[in-house]
């Protein structure tokens, strides 16, 4: 288990891929003193110029769950969720990688950390991480999957579900922690397990809330991503710490103002920008790799 994902108030990095930057070593005095005769003999007013830019106070999404009004006749509030329209790029096929830092407030209760209904979906349920993969026709419809990994309250952890065909895998801060590889015949000779392919449909994607806002979340998310393939260990190991834009979709959720959560991903852009509907940013963030 990596144990060094805390909290901060700003995220050292910006908003493109980027790479990790080796700390700066401290050299032998005449060397450093070499270095700075020569910096001056070609201009530079400081040789610290050429550090690379440093992005501060970035922001991640704080989603609250509704409060029942003690008066049944009183309608409940809106749900804070963030919705993502229907588009073909997010119907996933047999290979796809689901990313997010997640920070619940607390661990009872279904929170849905992402969902588009009847195919996909990634929640935080009475105190575990759990999924769905929906596909009619192998009899998986509404199955969750409990991976049997728990997320402590009030802490930022990284989570990426890979899935590759009939095998799934969910990484926790880069450590592969859960693997399933399943298919069983149910009594009536139907497939049960993990499908190759999932449904697909014309439900918008949710991030925060189911569909029919039954399971929000209560904490933070941040740096939601989906990629439309399986990203293999090694990858997930050197780059979960880091700022990737995906090739389908990447909401880092870090507007500070406005009602749009803007995708990142170059690849498919603007077409699925999503919007807030409540939320509110907030300045407690994952600490990111440099």
């Amino acid at each position: 288990m990596v144990t060094r994902v805390t909290q901060q108030s700003n995220r050292r990095c910006g908003h493109s891929a980027l790479r990790r930057i080796p700390p700066l070593r401290s050299a032998l005095p005449f060397f450093g003193l070499t270095l700075g005769i020569l910096a001056l003999l070609l201009g530079f007013s400081s040789f610290a110029a050429a550090a690379p830019p440093v992005v501060e106070a970035d922001q991640s999404r704080l989603f609250t769950p509704p409060t029942v009004p003690t008066d049944p006749e009183e309608p409940i509030p809106p749900t804070d969720k963030v919705t993502i329209p229907d588009n073909p790029a997010l119907a996933l096929g047999s290979a796809f990688t689901l990313q997010a830092w997640v920070n619940p407030v607390t661990d009872t209760g279904e929170q849905t950390i992402l969902e588009k209904r009847q195919s996909y979906a990634l929640a935080f349920r009475n105190g575990t991480l759990q999924y769905q993969l929906d596909a009619e026709l192998t009899g998986t419809r509404g199955v969750w999957f409990d991976t049997q990994l728990v997320l402590l309250p009030n802490r930022w952890t990284h989570v990426s579900l890979v899935k590759s065909g009939q095998t799934v895998t969910v990484y926790l801060n880069g450590d592969a922690q859960y693997t399933r590889s399943l298919v069983a015949l149910d009594e009536f000779g139907v497939e049960y397990g993990i499908p190759t392919l999932i449904t697909t449909n014309t439900n918008p994607l949710v991030i925060g809330s189911d569909l029919r806002e039954n399971a929000p979340f209560n904490g933070r998310i941040s740096d939601v991503s989906l990629w439309g393939s399986m990203r293999d260990a090694g990858a997930i190991a050197a780059t979960y710490d880091l700022r990737f834009a995906a090739d389908i979709g990447t909401w880092f959720l870090d507007e500070t103002f406005g009602t749009t959560a803007y995708n990142s991903s170059q690849a498919v852009g603007s077409i699925l920008n999503g919007t807030y509907a409540g939320t509110a940013a907030s300045s407690n963030v994952p600490v990111l790799g440099t």
